[in-house]
């Protein structure tokens, strides 16, 4: 499902009762941490992908208990080290894509040393470390 604006609270609660949702699109939200454990209902969703800048670290350690999902993008979330800490608890995450985020070099070393077959871009650009790392289509 792809929703380009204006999922706020209510809205992402309200998509989360669609049970066999896998996945979400939804990069220009007003939505904050307290709708995410809602997302937590939804078994099947392997696939995220949002903006808020309503999103928090706490909000990471919510989607670390998501069932699921193996690939996530976040746009603009304002998370720090310990935002990125939680994200690197998610076993069986597969991709990782951040626009965005205020966290240090220190936090993305501990992210590969914990997960390090994970492919992550940041920024629109694969990590050096991406082990999936691969020339994009000009």
């Amino acid at each position: 499902m792809r929703i380009r604006s204006g999922v706020d609270d209510e809205a992402l609660v309200a998509i989360s009762r669609i049970k066999p949702l896998q996945i979400l699109n939804v990069p220009n939200s007003s939505f904050s941490d307290a709708a995410l454990p809602s997302l937590k209902e939804l078994p099947d969703l392997v696939q995220l992908r949002f903006g808020s800048s309503n999103v928090t670290d706490a909000g990471m350690r919510t989607i670390a208990e998501l069932p699921a999902i193996k690939r996530l993008h976040l746009i603009d979330v304002p998370i720090s080290d310990d935002g990125l800490r939680e994200l690197g608890k998610i076993e069986q995450l597969e991709s990782l894509y951040i626009d965005g985020g205020n966290f240090s070099d220190a936090a993305v070393d501990e992210l590969f040393r914990a997960r390090p077959r994970l492919h992550v871009h940041l920024n629109q650009q694969h990590h050096d470390r991406d082990p999936a790392k691969h020339e994009h289509p000009k």
